[in-house]
């Protein structure tokens, strides 16, 4: 049983946040931590970002989240460690 980390980039924020964030409360059993990263400041919010998900070790949940979010036109990468 190994640590599940899934990456999620999101290359145009503000068209596609209400529908990740819809899967993202579906599956939000199967999510253990969150964390957006994007690049911002006074002056810009970057309209791109990376989302980090630490995944409960459910393979057959994972899978369909996996699918859902490639499914709106999102990049997965995983990482298990």
């Amino acid at each position: 049983m190994g640590q599940k980390i899934m990456g999620i980039y999101v290359n145009n924020r503000i068209e596609k946040t209400i529908e990740l964030q819809k899967l993202l409360s579906k599956y939000g059993c199967s999510i253990r931590t969150r964390i957006g990263l994007h690049d911002a400041s006074e002056e810009i919010c970057s309209p791109a970002g990376v989302i980090l998900l630490d995944l409960v070790d459910n393979s057959e949940e994972i899978e369909k989240l996996k699918a859902d979010v490639t499914s709106i036109g999102l990049n997965v990468q995983m990482m298990i460690f």
